[in-house]
């Protein structure tokens, strides 16, 4: 049976008595030993033991992850360490502000950082600096770039242009408002 072995003599011959020429092997569960070490990560047993079919969970380092979190003691006596790595947390690829750029990596990890600045005649409103937290997300959420001097913002589908609409537009209404009657 996959998993156990016999312990002890495995053939045995009944005797004239009615008795056994050798004890009765023992059934044992196989064993997989010492957890095998986690280079940046650790695994700890989920039932205190290690034997066939027992689990032991993975554990990485801060800002690492592994996509699989589980050990499993096999029937040959190892444990199915296969594809447990772990290796730095992703976080979502940025865009750059409307009317702004970025500096970010094209694959963002743990403790990247990403630098947000605005073209000329914009002010930045948020964070300057995101920095990829150990959760896989950034510290901040984005900041937009605002039209220096209003304090509207811009809203990315909008552009400068329909802005510029909409504020001709406010003004005409305020000039209407002050013709008098």
């Amino acid at each position: 049976m996959d998993g156990f072995y016999a312990n002890g003599i495995t053939t045995t011959t009944c005797q004239l008595d009615l008795s056994w020429d050798n004890p009765l092997p023992q059934c044992q569960s196989i064993s997989c030993g010492p957890l095998p070490e986690i280079q940046n990560g650790s695994a700890v047993l989920m039932n205190g033991t290690t034997l066939y079919e027992d689990l032991a969970r993975i554990s990485c380092d801060i800002g690492l992850s592994t996509p699989d979190d589980i050990l499993e003691c096999l029937a040959s006596g190892t444990w199915d360490a296969t594809g447990v790595i772990c290796s730095p947390v992703q976080c979502s690829t940025l865009d750059a502000p409307l009317n702004g750029s970025l500096i970010a990596p094209i694959q963002p990890s743990y403790q990247d950082v990403a630098i947000f600045s605005c073209d000329a005649d914009f002010n930045l409103v948020g964070n300057e600096n995101l920095t990829c937290t150990g959760g896989g997300v950034w510290d901040n959420p984005a900041p937009i770039c605002e039209i220096k001097g209003t304090a509207m913002f811009l809203i990315p589908f909008l552009t400068v242009k329909v802005l510029k609409m909409l504020q001709i537009i406010k003004l005409f209404n305020l000039k209407k408002m002050l013709v008098p009657i």
